[in-house]
């Protein structure tokens, strides 16, 4: 599999460690123009295997809140999907918690 982010506006990613066999920790570098939070990302992963589920920990999203702990997801793009179904982006994950 592999993981990486594309230079823009958003956050880049600084740092991705492998903690398992399908969990990853990536940290963020910091927001531009805020007081060292972190509330933006994107990044792309590829070469995944079917049938497996794979955790990402955003390990520095560095906010007193966020809308995560009321329930919002993260948006999502699959190429896969668009091109056989027509479904562009859209919120998916489960387990997700804000701490």
């Amino acid at each position: 599999m592999e993981i990486s982010s594309e230079q823009s506006k958003c956050i880049l990613f600084v740092l991705t460690s492998f903690r398992g066999e399908y969990e990853y920790d990536l940290y963020l570098k910091n927001d531009y123009g805020t007081g060292g939070f972190t509330q933006w990302y994107y990044f792309k992963v590829q070469n995944t295997r079917k049938n497996h589920t794979y955790r990402f920990n955003i390990v520095n999203l560095m906010k007193p809140d966020s809308t995560y702990t009321n329930g919002m997801r993260p948006l999502l793009y699959s190429v896969k999907e668009a091109e056989s179904n027509g479904i562009g982006w859209y919120r998916d994950g489960y387990n997700i918690s804000y701490y």
